[in-house]
């Protein structure tokens, strides 16, 4: 009998990130079935990268740097796959599974948790649109923004303006602005 391959808090963490991820994401991306993104996912080297004790875990700019590969790398292994799939898209998997793995997991106080890019979309990029302490230039940019078209440039300029208007301690607290399950 063959030997179940090692099962463990962080195998199982990887799992739930990968099918959290493609849910979130896969309605958006025709034929992007949870084993296609999970693959793209997986193959990307996010799992192993975020696992290593690295500099760039503090500083946001390089946190982007990678960022962006990862990205590209799903686009990439999605288009092998024969699924289109644009840089925005891509970088809303990467944040679910971020989310996932590192900020929710419990890595705490991390300086890596602070600088994870939140999940992007419509509801989160509306609500801050129409928060009127923003400047109306930046509510008028969000406002227009569709995430599921955005490529590296778009993607990197709204997160630009995103941290710049915030200026939250912990990225992943701009999340207060998605109201998508929350009863009013």
């Amino acid at each position: 009998m063959p030997t179940p391959p090692a099962y463990d808090i962080h195998e199982h963490r990887h799992r739930f990130a990968i099918w959290a991820a493609g849910r979130a994401a896969q309605r958006k991306i025709p034929g992007g079935s949870i084993s296609v993104l999970g693959r793209a996912i997986s193959q990307c080297g996010v799992r192993d990268d975020v696992r290593l004790e690295a500099p760039w875990h503090s500083n946001a700019e390089e946190f982007d740097r990678w960022h962006a590969k990862w990205c590209e790398s799903i686009v990439a292994n999605l288009k092998a796959a024969r699924v289109k799939a644009s840089f925005g898209q891509a970088a809303k998997l990467i944040a679910i599974y971020l989310k996932a793995t590192v900020v929710i997991a419990g890595s705490g106080a991390t300086d890596l948790r602070r600088i994870i890019h939140p999940p992007i979309d419509r509801i989160l990029l509306k609500t801050m649109a129409r928060d009127k302490r923003f400047a109306k230039a930046d509510q008028k940019y969000w406002d227009q923004i569709t995430w599921t078209t955005l490529d590296r440039a778009e993607y990197m300029k709204l997160i630009g303006t995103l941290r710049r208007a915030a200026g939250l301690d912990a990225f992943w607290m701009l999340e207060s602005y998605w109201d998508g399950a929350v009863e009013k």
